[in-house]
């Protein structure tokens, strides 16, 4: 028989375990019976772009993993800077996500003094899901087959060299001031509210940054010319285009990534639910097929490892932006 003491003792014990387990009971509870409706899937800019048709690639399989639908969201405007602070305001129980880019999570708030959001303080990384090249393409009245010759022309003209964007702060305008800045060559920037494409086809600008996604059928119709790709390795795709660096400009590294983020405090067991689904989706036969029709390589890593990624690219791309002397207009 248990003396007093030794009674309040188990006592005291079963209430501390009680109360431990109602603490740890609401993850748990989320954890499991998360999702019980459709999810939306943010998407800062608008319909018919190319992070508008990557988000809605992703949104079937994901919601078929899920048992729930993923809607597709779009929140244009401020080079996504809208969306992102929209989600990051947004209740973090999993039902609000968003796609998350090299545009709208390093260079837009490494360029915007005061976005409303932190990249790395305001979103739960789910993780990142695909990234591709970005090269260097030029309309075909440049009298250029290479980065030398290309070079060269522009700083023999008169008047400078007109290079188009999908707009200011966006990946096509800093990886071409990137290019600036190292190889000492004045270009002038024109932006575009979403892509830059069809204005080199028409001739109305000289020159661009993009990924093969945006410029693949331009290219493969000549109406368009690569001059180089802006990676550590030539691309499988065009094996003959070479390297920045091997054309003489060192450290012009930059790829063009998409992944999905939630907002912060959203419960672990929820983005880990996510991150398992988005895995599952990405690494399907179909949906590798998918990516390789637009020239995209699917790369899923872990929540830790994208949020340590993303805290690279903003402190890579902020000290590019400040070699560079951009700021924001």
């Amino acid at each position: 028989m248990r003396s007093l003491e030794e009674s309040a003792g188990v006592a005291i014990a079963a209430r501390v375990l009680g109360a431990a387990m109602m603490i740890a009971m609401p993850a748990a509870a989320v954890g499991q019976a998360w999702p019980s409706k459709p999810i939306r899937l943010v998407v800062g800019f608008g319909s018919g772009s190319p992070p508008d048709l990557f988000g809605r690639l992703l949104a079937g399989p994901l919601g078929e993993d899920l048992g729930h639908p993923v809607i597709v969201e779009n929140r244009p405007g401020a080079g996504s800077m809208i969306a992102n602070l929209h989600v990051a305001n947004a209740a973090p129980d999993g039902y609000t996500i968003a796609t998350g880019t090299l545009g709208t999570l390093a260079l837009g708030p490494a360029l915007f003094p005061s976005p409303g959001f932190d990249p790395l303080r305001s979103f739960a990384p789910v993780g990142m899901v695909a990234r591709a090249p970005i090269f260097l393409v030029v309309h075909p009245s440049v009298p250029a087959t290479n980065v030398r010759a290309f070079l060269e022309h522009a700083k023999s003209r008169a008047t400078p060299l007109l290079y188009g964007s999908g707009g200011f702060g966006s990946p096509p305008h800093l990886v071409m001031e990137m290019l600036k800045h190292r190889a000492g060559v004045d270009l002038v920037h024109v932006p575009y509210k979403n892509t830059q494409i069809p204005p080199i086809v028409a001739g109305d600008v000289h020159a661009t940054m993009a990924s093969p996604a945006v410029f693949g059928a331009a290219e493969r119709s000549g109406k368009v010319r690569l001059l180089a790709v802006a990676s550590e390795r030539r691309d499988r795709g065009w094996p003959d285009v070479p390297t920045f660096d091997e054309s003489g400009v060192s450290g012009m590294v930059a790829h063009a990534w998409t992944g999905v983020v939630a907002p912060h405090g959203t419960p672990a067991p929820v983005v880990a639910r996510l991150n398992q689904a988005l895995k599952k989706t990405v690494e399907s036969p179909a949906m590798r097929s998918a990516f390789g029709r637009i020239f995209t390589e699917p790369a899923i890593t872990t929540p830790e490892t994208f949020g340590a990624f993303i805290a690279s690219e903003v402190e890579k791309w902020g000290a590019v932006m400040r070699a560079a002397g951009v700021k924001a207009e």
